[in-house]
């Protein structure tokens, strides 16, 4: 979570009626008093310029936020180019799964087991096979809050070969 404002604003609860500069909206499906849309806003003052450049100026303002927060350092780059050194894409191809079960899973989605997940990368790697006309290397890349779905994979799964990485817990922001 972003924390980008004044010191001195302050931060109110979300209501319906809130005259506050900034406000704090929790997870939009566990609101209780939720309103009829939740419109995308861009400031006034480029308002005018966004609407000329895109079509959808809420969505290219927020990516080039986005863009702009991620840029990245000499330092960051230096890291993710040892990361993905370290991966095996060049050995064929990789099937690239996010499984998410600490934060959304019964708020805003449903759970989804390991299997449901493989049966899917199964059918995936049956099509690549019959486009090749051969044999193809089940690789499979896990990003993960949970690390105990890296286990759950290796253990019901051991015919597959694969290849993971995962963030705990510890690694996600608190706030």
């Amino acid at each position: 979570m972003f924390r980008i404002y004044f010191q001195s604003d302050t931060v109110a609860p979300f209501s319906l009626v809130s005259k506050a500069r900034v406000v704090q909206l929790g997870i939009v499906d566990g609101l209780v008093n939720k309103p009829a849309f939740l419109p995308l806003s861009i400031p006034k003052p480029l308002s005018e310029q966004l609407l000329k450049l895109h079509s959808n100026p809420p969505a290219y303002f927020i990516s080039q936020f986005i863009w702009y927060l991620m840029r990245n350092g000499e330092d960051f780059q230096k890291a993710l180019d040892e990361q993905i050194s370290k991966l095996p894409f060049g050995k064929g191809p990789v099937v690239g799964l996010q499984v998410r079960r600490t934060d959304k899973v019964g708020s805003e989605a449903k759970f989804h087991s390991v299997e449901e997940y493989m049966q899917w990368t199964e059918i995936w790697f049956k099509i690549q096979e019959k486009k090749s006309g051969g044999n193809v290397t089940r690789r499979v890349f896990i990003a993960t809050d949970d690390p105990t779905v890296i286990q759950e994979t290796r253990t019901k799964l051991v015919v597959l070969r694969v290849t993971v990485e995962f963030l705990t817990v510890s690694q996600k922001s608190k706030e």
